[in-house]
């Protein structure tokens, strides 16, 4: 949903930057290369749109390729133990990172990022 919504929001707001924390594959190649261009996401230097991930969460794999879905720009994959050593950075459809982690559906890799679960934030 940030995905999509930050799409829609793009066309009034021209300066945001996006986080996602798990996302789905949301579109197909061309709705990936319009995020990539309006967020400056084919480099992971310019990028305003982070698609992190986490060890092998299971949602980022859905839906299938084979349906016509693709990830945008930069995937930045954090792994265990947290640390800025532990996060790596995968372009596009990039398989050694979360995708290659073999996980599926909703696990408890899509519902803790960075050693906080998810709903568990009080303010």
């Amino acid at each position: 949903m940030a995905a999509i919504s930050a799409a829609q929001l793009s066309a009034t707001y021209k300066n945001i930057t996006v986080y996602t924390f798990g996302e789905p594959r949301t579109g197909n190649l061309a709705y990936a290369a319009y995020i990539d261009e309006t967020f400056q996401a084919r480099s992971p230097d310019t990028t305003k749109f982070y698609r992190v991930t986490h060890t092998n969460n299971g949602i980022p794999s859905l839906p299938p390729t084979s349906q016509g879905y693709v990830h945008h720009g930069a995937e930045y994959w954090s792994v265990e133990p947290h640390s800025a050593q532990n996060m790596f950075v995968c372009m596009g459809e990039g398989v050694q990172c979360c995708e290659a982690q073999g996980g599926q559906g909703v696990n408890g890799a899509h519902v803790t990022y960075f050693g906080m679960a998810s709903g568990s934030c009080k303010w």
